[in-house]
């Protein structure tokens, strides 16, 4: 897979392997998808924000493979294993918390904020 370049058609693998009872060969498989889309995303990050938009796509294409992957693992492997992941999958995803927008408190026009019992 690591040589292959191609990694897209390989994200099909994990599930493949977890389908016929290799659950071994499958981690196996994740875990070389997810490092490398790690190191993708790790290299991405380090663009400064006025040059983000020569690698936004494919900062999105890497999670959406590192998704598809994860949750390839969610639906077939334990509960504990598939924790681990997603965390380290949401840890990448942090990598790029400064390109998200700020929560905005919601407001609501039919509530009066100086009738609130504080």
């Amino acid at each position: 897979i690591k040589d292959y370049g191609h990694f897209s058609l390989s994200l099909g693998y994990p599930e493949l392997y977890y389908r016929i009872g290799d659950i071994e060969k499958a981690r196996e498989t994740g875990n070389v998808l997810i490092r490398i889309f790690q190191q993708y995303l790790t290299y991405y990050s380090t663009f400064v924000d006025s040059d983000i938009n020569l690698v936004i796509e494919n900062i999105d294409t890497n999670l959406y493979m590192y998704q598809n992957v994860v949750s390839q693992i969610g639906k077939y492997d334990s509960k504990e294993y598939s924790d681990k992941i997603f965390n380290d999958f949401i840890d990448s995803g942090k990598l790029f918390k400064h390109l998200m927008p700020e929560e905005e408190q919601e407001f609501n026009p039919l509530i009066d904020e100086s009738d609130s019992v504080k």
